[in-house]
């Protein structure tokens, strides 16, 4: 049987995402050059009970993990955009979307069906690009 996988709500990915800038550019700055200096989660983890503490989140259990699905957004939105054979794709900040004329994107998503989700208005996309400068 599988974990039960945590819906984050918006409120939260925002408080993370407005820590984790704090703690990568702010005075003490976690971040090093392959990744983040020991005890980052936990002090991200203290920082959001500050801010919303009936979330119950943990560095671990959670945190660890939407970090990574954040890069791991960002990386599939950073190929599409500027990968050498992507030629017609494009970010619009407004719509907050990646968008291409009607062709381009069914040659691409003859190669690469599972990323069809972002041809639709996805949030998470932009919060993903937001923090791209500190998880690179």
């Amino acid at each position: 049987m599988g974990k039960k996988q945590r819906i984050w709500k918006e409120e939260e990915d925002d408080a993370l995402i407005e820590v984790l800038k704090d703690l990568v550019i702010g005075e003490t700055s976690f971040k090093v050059d392959n990744g983040f200096k020991p005890g980052f989660l936990k002090t991200v983890e203290e920082a959001l009970r500050a801010k919303l503490p009936e979330s119950g989140l943990k560095a671990v259990l959670h945190i660890h993990s939407r970090v990574r699905h954040f890069r791991g957004v960002h990386s599939v939105i950073h190929d599409m955009i500027v990968g050498s054979c992507m030629s017609g794709l494009a970010w619009d900040s407004e719509m907050k979307m990646v968008v291409a004329e009607k062709e381009v994107w069914r040659t691409y998503l003859k190669v690469c069906p599972v990323f069809s989700i972002y041809a639709i208005p996805f949030l998470h996309s932009l919060k993903c690009l937001q923090i791209r400068f500190f998880l690179d």
